[in-house]
């Protein structure tokens, strides 16, 4: 656990839904799980980082400002109960003993390593539409869930940084609130959803599903300077007749050469759908690219072409076997 990582406490959590409840019908469709208000925290230069929970001094001092600062948050704008310090204390002096063994320098450990000429794997969390900057706004995470986001995270210069995969689905889904222009709130979308068990691992929620935006994807491999596509979820589309495919936008019959910031107008725009013929086979036993059903191969190459990015892995089941490892960059 990184040194500089902040940490989330109950008053992060408290805040976060009275917020979603303040804001009623504009909810954001948080987790509540106080991320937001953590990273406020973190914004505004009061945040509680791990190396400050590894100082009982420090940690004390710090944590005193935070909860008398919340508790008037929660009881005069809120009306709600704020919490006590002394009680909060003893359990964050507590959990700092129990985390202590696994907290250190990761920056330094990291940077030793790419150094060393090891491979190190950084995994991104959620989407890069969900970017705070360059996502949907203000549907969106607290942080970059991009590959720039991941140097920042890690603590590494963007010239370490090899063999960028984007992750993405054979088709596309979003969780919470926000513009979804190729959602399907029919029966295609919740056949797909109960075909792929699309619900949110921590609230589980439904998850929002549609055709594969190709259009978001293409502006999501600039973002992150994608070299290779991962395809997952492909053997979700094996019983369908039918597959379409995001390509572009229109609004009022003119096409739209940029990702909208402005979510009235990505909220207006008409998705141009190229469609294909399904495969109609089971592609969970395949490991070999070239096996694939000529059909789910054509999708997957017009995919990259419309992307611009070539693939280098597809997933046609959930475990790790069930991978075709297209590029082996490793």
């Amino acid at each position: 656990i990184s040194t500089r990582a902040q940490v989330v406490f109950p008053y992060h959590i408290r805040l976060d839904e009275a917020e979603e409840m303040r804001k009623g019908s504009r909810k954001l469709g948080t987790t509540k799980n106080g991320i937001g208000p953590c990273y406020a925290d973190k914004i505004n230069r009061i945040g509680i980082r791990m190396c400050d929970l590894m100082d009982k001094e420090v940690f004390a001092e710090k944590l005193k400002y935070n909860v008398e600062q919340k508790n008037m948050l929660l009881e005069k704008l809120y009306d709600m109960e704020g919490f006590d310090y002394e009680q909060m204390l003893i359990d964050y002096l507590g959990y700092a003993e129990r985390l202590r063994p696994y907290v250190k320098d990761t920056n330094y450990t990291v940077q030793t390593l790419v150094r060393e000429g090891k491979n190190v794997l950084f995994e991104g969390a959620q989407a890069s539409m969900l970017d705070c900057d360059n996502g949907t706004y203000p549907f969106v995470t607290s942080s970059h869930p991009t590959a720039g986001g991941a140097c920042i995270g890690a603590g590494i210069g963007p010239h370490m940084m090899q063999n960028i995969f984007g992750v993405v689905k054979a088709y596309s889904t979003r969780v919470g609130e926000g513009p979804f222009p190729t959602e399907q709130v029919n029966e295609i979308g919740d056949r797909i959803r109960d075909i792929a068990h699309e619900f949110g691992t921590v609230t589980g929620r439904p998850r929002r599903v549609g055709w594969l935006d190709a259009r978001a994807v293409r502006y999501a491999a600039a973002l992150n300077s994608f070299d290779y596509l991962a395809i997952t979820r492909l053997d979700i589309l094996d019983e369908l007749e039918e597959i379409k495919v995001c390509v572009g936008y229109e609004y009022e019959g003119k096409p739209v050469k940029e990702y909208p910031a402005d979510l009235k107008f990505l909220s207006k725009v008409t998705p141009v759908y190229k469609t294909y013929k399904g495969w109609k086979e089971k592609i969970s036993a395949i490991r070999d690219y070239d096996r694939l059903p000529a059909l789910c191969k054509e999708y997957l190459a017009d995919i990259s072409k419309e992307i611009g990015v070539p693939i280098g892995i597809v997933s046609v089941g959930p475990s790790r076997e069930e991978t075709i490892v297209v590029k082996d960059v490793f």
